[in-house]
């Protein structure tokens, strides 16, 4: 595989991101809870959209990881819960199943977190991994981010279940802070 890029989510993208979540519920869904049996095209669909609406209000924004070369979509990577008076958000990554074991998830992140703090002029960014993804924890570790914590029943997912979750996080040492 050539290098990995990241940009904006389009509606273009709706099938290819069906496709790559389908290939990886079955592994997926036990760490993260979107990524459930019934995700649908509409779905997809959904987050793009809803993706491109929080963007233009500055809240959100939703990007795709692809091979620069072949252009085939390889994941997802997300900046939300954008606090401006904080300068701070989250940020989250999922890459299909067939790609995983590469350290692309790694290398999204840090696409990621330079667009957070470059381009959005962000502080801190902060990582929730549910304590049972051992996978995201080995990620968020590798990018340098700092387990700060356990939050206790921090994540829902829709089938009722609450999570507990670690809190990582990245600090912008490029931006003033107080302490």
């Amino acid at each position: 595989m050539s290098e990995i890029a990241i940009r904006f989510s389009e509606l273009t993208d709706t099938e290819a991101l069906f496709e790559l979540v389908q290939e990886s519920i079955e592994t997926t869904y036990p760490v993260q809870g979107w990524c459930r049996p019934g995700y649908m095209i509409e779905d997809a669909r959904g987050w793009i959209g809803h993706g491109q609406v929080m963007r233009e209000k500055g809240g959100e924004y939703h990007f795709v990881v692809y091979d620069a070369d072949s252009k085939r979509l390889i994941g997802t990577t997300s900046i939300i819960r954008v606090d401006p008076a904080n300068h701070l958000a989250q940020t989250g990554y999922f890459i299909r199943e067939s790609e995983r074991g590469k350290s692309l998830a790694g290398k999204a992140c840090l696409l990621t977190v330079k667009y957070a703090f470059q381009e959005l002029k962000l502080h801190r960014l902060e990582l929730l991994v549910a304590t049972h993804n051992s996978s995201s924890m080995r990620v968020a570790e590798k990018i340098g981010a700092e387990r700060e914590g356990l939050l206790k029943q921090r994540i829902y997912w829709d089938n009722g279940i609450f999570h507990d979750a670690y809190l990582y996080a990245l600090i912008n040492s490029k931006q003033r802070h107080g302490n």
